[in-house]
């Protein structure tokens, strides 16, 4: 450490420290920027750690959301919204709002698809993934 390391420097890398070896590193990018909001809002301290609590968990969620669709090899540009639904059958249309609910997931129940070639099944089965 140098002469010209002030206490708050050492406090900023231990405290940067302990929330690496925590696994909070969205609190480690966002606690200084969001101190410096608190302060000029008048943010009590239980607000400011509810914001940065909240920030935290809602991270952890997108790279959880991302992660799982990462590990689901859905092909890409197979979404819902670029599904052509009046090319479907009437009882594939009738099922679809039915499959993207997961009420499927919850009972354990496969949901198979059967047709020609070139027909959308995967477009329609990757568009419930993504959905889900």
């Amino acid at each position: 450490m140098t002469s010209t390391t002030t206490t708050n420097d050492v406090s900023a890398m231990t405290l940067s420290t302990m929330l690496r070896a925590l696994r909070m590193p969205t609190i480690g990018a966002i606690c200084e920027s969001l101190a410096e909001t608190a302060k000029q809002e008048g943010w009590t301290f239980l607000q400011y750690l509810e914001e940065l609590v909240s920030q935290e968990l809602h991270d952890r969620a997108e790279r959880r959301r991302q992660r799982r669709l990462k590990e689901a090899h859905l092909p890409p540009g197979k979404r819902l919204r670029d599904l052509e639904l009046d090319r479907l059958p009437a009882g594939v249309r009738r099922q679809l709002p039915t499959l993207c609910t997961g009420e499927f997931t919850k009972r354990a129940s496969n949901v198979l698809a059967f047709g020609l070639p070139g027909r959308g099944k995967t477009h329609v089965l990757a568009a419930i993934g993504y959905e889900l």
